[in-house]
């Protein structure tokens, strides 16, 4: 797995071993940020990410590779934390990056998740998350004041799940690649978000 673009391009990653994370393929991480530059522009945006189910970080780590300011990881995985430390200091990213041990959904409603407010946040979780999971990490998000007015949201899932985006969140691009889906949604703030 290689970083695909920006100034850590050809950049190698490692990816957690066993069956516990799913990498996003190289084909629909170049089509998801090709769409992103599309609608952001050539440096996303310049802001916080936010890569919530990390797993190896690479989603995280092209985000920042194509201009994003800083990032923060959080990953529930032990292992997988130790993999994603050694990709953000294989790019040398350690300075503008956050690694969270812990559950992303649980952090953001304690209101206890570090280096926001987030301009883009990358969601792609482990297809057995359902989606009221999802629902509740943005609208704890949202409530915690940890998205810009304008934020993008990218949502990656497996063929069959249904995202209803609540008000104040537009949808403005669903793609499908095989038997992956993906939402890319812009949040409104005062919009109808909870």
């Amino acid at each position: 797995m290689r970083v695909i673009a920006g100034s850590y391009r050809g950049r190698t990653l490692l990816a957690p071993k066993g069956e516990g994370t799913r990498p996003t393929t190289d084909r629909v991480r170049e089509s998801l940020f090709s769409a992103l530059t599309s609608l952001c522009g050539p440096e996303l945006g310049g802001g916080a990410v936010l890569d919530p189910f990390a797993g190896s970080g690479a989603l995280g780590i092209e985000a920042l590779s194509r201009g994003c300011t800083r990032a923060t990881f959080v990953e529930l995985d032990r292992a997988a934390v130790r993999i994603v430390e050694e990709n953000v200091a294989s790019v040398n990213a350690r300075s503008v990056s956050k690694v969270i041990l812990g559950d992303a959904v649980d952090l953001a409603c304690r209101g206890r998740l570090e280096g926001g407010p987030f301009s883009l946040l990358l969601l792609d979780p482990p297809y057995r998350l359902a989606w009221c999971d999802i629902e509740g990490l943005t609208s704890a998000l949202v409530d915690a004041d940890l998205l810009v007015d304008g934020a993008v949201i990218t949502y990656e899932y497996a063929r069959g799940t249904v995202a209803e985006w609540p008000g104040g969140f537009d949808l403005v691009r669903r793609k499908r690649y095989g038997t992956t889906g993906i939402d890319i949604v812009i949040y409104e703030r005062g919009a109808g978000a909870s």
